[in-house]
């Protein structure tokens, strides 16, 4: 048998290019990894941005709900209490129809200094009490002065009295005289 025998020169020449061979195979394979890595990203990306699009949206509906939900009992919330600028035309406005209503006249309307026994209950911030005073005409029926009162008490914006005297006549069993009553209010 013969043997082969390679020089040197040979052999260098043969690593050589077997080295170069893998460089560029391993180029080859980085480079085509790297665009698969990058169309892996894109394809996640857009579905990562729909769903999360999706998700805003879904967010989006979900808050708008919530708010248009919020918005009756937050305007109901703003309508207790009126703008302390308009507040006694507004009340001499909701008096009127009130007494009207219940078959009492109101005969005077006055602004008036809080009663001095006066429940020190604190006011939400920027909330007011402001005082009228109002005199019916005398005397009134109890149920009509009853159904007044209910009205006064069940009203939005919200009023309370504070201060009522009533004395019975002794003309009549239903007919009462009434003191002037005094009604807080709340404003802001």
């Amino acid at each position: 048998m013969k043997k082969t025998s390679i020089s040197a020169t040979t052999l260098e020449k043969i690593i050589l290019i077997t080295l170069l061979l893998i460089t560029g195979l391993v180029i080859c394979c980085f480079y085509f990894v790297q665009i698969g890595l990058i169309d892996y990203a894109r394809n996640n990306t857009n579905i990562s941005n729909t769903t999360t699009n999706n998700t805003k949206t879904t967010e989006q509906d979900t808050l708008q709900k919530d708010i248009l939900n919020q918005k009756i009992p937050a305007d109901k919330a703003i309508a207790l209490v009126i703008p302390r600028q308009n507040f006694k035309d507004n009340i001499k406005q909701d008096l009127n129809k009130y007494a009207s209503d219940t078959g009492v006249t109101i005969t005077n309307y006055e602004t008036t200094q809080p009663p001095t026994i006066v429940s020190n209950v604190p006011l939400i911030n920027g909330v007011q009490s402001d005082y009228v005073k109002i005199t019916l005409q005398n005397p009134v029926t109890f149920i009509n002065l009853l159904k007044f009162i209910k009205a006064i008490e069940s009203n939005i914006p919200k009023m309370n009295i504070t201060g009522i005297t009533i004395n019975h006549t002794a003309d009549s069993s239903t007919l009462i005289t009434v003191e002037p009553i005094t009604i807080e209010v709340y404003t802001r």
